[in-house]
């Protein structure tokens, strides 16, 4: 439509832009002519005060966490620096008594000689350090120039094996590009080698069956669900165990109930060591389709009755299949679970009143509560189709990437489960590491849906700082601290015994306190490695085809906003340059400390506490950048790059602990 401004006729934009007159109308009659299409601009009103004020306090916060970011990091370094003493022995010192400043003097010479010594020899020179009583120091020196001063700082920190001095970004620098990172391509060879593998396992058994032999004693089943309550019914608590006897368990005859026989052929698969006392591992998958046949079809005669035991039935039924890495059959029990469930908690449960839920626990009371922890159940089977159909972790492919995390049925609900008052202390801890541990997944989720999922790959410098500020609030002052391990066993510069020591000392140390702090520290490392800086090309071409790509074609995987190899690597080259490079030096400095942890942490937890599983997630997450670290494959050449974020040190810590954490899962498997 024609638009007026002031008694004058806006022309169309056809026209306006040929600078022809217009006629006015829809079409004018110009663009009816040429057969263009005809339109009018409308008109735009001025942006409000509040809204610029909006925008201009959003960019006065972004500088404030900029200026944090940067004190941060200096006050770190500040620390390191003062508290690393550089001296063997404490060199003499004088007071001065007028101005109550203490003077201590040194020279090189005084250096521990054991030192290895750089190449380069540089002539002692002496040294006045002055503590003065307002908490600041002076240096006085005899070095003459800004070189020697230079060449003296190298020296000392290879002498002492400390990392490079960076120098501060500017908060101009920092503000470039808006204050955003780039995402690069994660480090995610054994990640994505494990979905494979777990891929090629599924082909294999479609075609597999097995055959029990000979028939099972009648309490062998009955010895198998007292050793799933045990052991690994603390690691994922489903059920009230009081009630669980109560309902399915006969103790004359046990099989007689198919829950009792769903639950024995599901923890035949859970490769427990403490099966294995009972049942030698060669029968394991004949043993367990013995009982998923038994449970079939006991369960056959009920079908669909919805009740506890058939809903409990199907879903250790859907458990055994997925185990057994058949996830089309898993899905089909899985939905018969959820079926009956949702008829449950419509017809049956939803009749407790407020009132009645809050009375002392009863008989009812306590299955109800059993109803709602089954949904943990639910969860993580669903979960499980989700990582065989790639819509968890990592994407195989970055174009697939918008089609994640799609629930193959309707578990999207959340409930904490509610210890009672007749359960023990391991298993109240058991259910309160579940908790802790889906504080940390509210944190770390939506992270993950942009940098590993989203589309762009410009990440805001903002969310990345604060999504690490809400995870160390979660751990540090979310988490009660009788689940928590003390600060100080994770301390920089310790080895492998001191380590090993403190834990054992410290009261709190369990298998939930170590699965807790091995699951910060690894979702520490899953938030910065998005921004480790960039590996060479040969590197990434090497994970390539071990991920199974083509390199020539890997372009053609990425979004549309994809660089040719020439603004590739000049982009590449602007990033290895650019300002941004304190962030990707701090996100090596987390993930490098953060993996060994988890590998420590886990390989502690397998060994000293005998835990017969561990996360492998998080395992796979610190293992994949230990291999990173580990700079496999490179030339000397290519290796004086890395030397700019990784010493030859960090390269043979790397690779020690990569292959530490093959012994984990040696140690895990048995």
């Amino acid at each position: 439509m024609v638009t007026k401004r002031k008694g004058k006729t806006v022309p169309c934009e056809g026209c306006r832009e040929r600078k022809k007159k217009c006629s006015a109308g829809q079409p004018c009659e110009r663009c009816k002519r040429l057969g263009i299409q005809c339109f009018y601009l409308k008109p735009v009103a001025p942006p409000k005060i509040e809204c610029l004020d909006s925008a201009q306090g959003q960019q006065i916060q972004l500088h404030v966490e900029i200026l944090e970011d940067i004190m941060r990091t200096m006050e770190r370094e500040l620390y390191l620096l003062k508290s690393r003493s550089l001296i063997k022995t404490p060199p003499p010192t004088t007071a001065d008594n007028n101005n109550n400043n203490t003077i201590t003097t040194f020279s090189d010479e005084e250096f521990d000689t054991n030192t290895p010594t750089d190449p380069i020899q540089i002539p002692a020179h002496q040294w006045q350090l002055i503590f003065n009583s307002n908490g600041g120091f002076t240096v006085h020196t005899d070095i003459q120039s800004y070189t020697n001063l230079l060449n003296h700082i190298e020296a000392f920190s290879t002498q002492l094996n400390y990392c490079h001095i960076v120098k501060q970004p500017t908060l101009a620098s920092l503000s470039t590009g808006s204050g955003y990172l780039h995402r690069h391509m994660l480090s995610s060879i054994l990640r994505k080698g494990s979905y494979k593998a777990t891929l090629a396992c599924i082909q294999r058994a479609r075609t597999t069956r097995w055959r029990i032999e000979n028939v099972p004693k009648l309490d062998l089943s009955l010895r198998l669900v007292e050793t799933y309550f045990s052991c690994r019914f603390l690691h994922r608590v489903i059920f009230h165990q009081r009630t669980f006897y109560d309902l399915f368990i006969n103790v004359k005859n046990p099989e007689t109930s198919p829950v009792v026989c769903a639950l024995s052929a599901a923890v035949l698969t859970m490769h427990c060591k403490h099966v294995l006392n009972i049942v030698p591992y060669k029968d394991h998958m004949s043993l367990g389709e013995y009982y998923f046949e038994k449970a079939r079809l006991a369960i056959s005669k009920q079908f669909d009755e919805p009740n506890m035991e058939t809903m409990v039935t199907y879903l250790h039924l859907s458990i055994y299949q997925a185990n057994l890495l058949r996830p089309q059959e898993a899905s089909m029990y899985l939905e018969m679970a959820v079926r009956i469930r949702q008829i449950l908690a419509d017809e049956v449960y939803s009749k407790l009143d407020t009132k009645y839920r809050k009375s002392p626990p009863n008989k009812l009371m306590r299955e109800y509560e059993m109803f709602q922890r089954l949904h943990a159940g639910f969860r993580d089977t669903v979960q499980f189709i989700q990582f065989i159909n790639n819509q968890r972790g990592i994407p195989i492919k970055k174009s697939s990437a918008k089609d994640h995390i799609q629930t193959v049925c309707s578990c999207d609900e959340y409930y904490e489960p509610t210890p009672m008052p007749d359960e023990n202390k391991e298993i109240v801890r058991a259910i309160m590491k579940e908790q802790y541990i889906g504080l940390i997944a509210k944190v770390v989720g939506p992270f993950f849906s942009r940098v590993r999922f989203g589309q762009d790959d410009l990440i805001p410098l903002s969310f990345l700082l604060k999504t690490e500020e809400d995870l160390k609030q979660v751990y540090y002052q979310q988490i009660a601290l009788e689940y928590q391990l003390a600060p100080s066993i994770f301390e920089d510069g310790i080895g492998d015994v001191e380590f090993k020591r403190r834990l054992r000392e410290e009261g709190r140390c369990d298998v939930v306190s170590v699965t807790l702090a091995a699951r910060f520290h690894q979702s520490l490392v899953a938030i910065h490695e998005p921004f480790l800086p960039v590996m060479t090309k040969r590197t990434r071409i090497l994970e390539e085809q071990a991920n199974g790509y083509d390199s020539p074609t890997l372009g053609s995987l990425s979004s549309s906003n994809t660089l040719s190899s020439d603004e590739e690597e000049e982009e590449e080259e602007k990033e290895e340059q650019g300002v941004l490079s304190v962030h990707a030096l701090r996100a090596q400095e987390v993930c490098f400390k953060s993996s060994m942890i988890v590998v420590r942490l886990l390989e502690y937890q397998c060994t000293e506490l005998e835990a017969c599983t561990i996360p492998i997630p998080s395992l796979l997450c610190a293992w994949d950048n230990l291999i990173r670290n580990s700079c496999l494959g490179m030339t000397e050449a290519e290796l004086k790059g890395v030397h700019e974020y990784l010493t030859e040190r960090d390269i043979q810590v790397s690779r020690s602990y990569a292959l530490r954490c093959m012994d984990i899962v040696r140690n895990e498997s048995k």
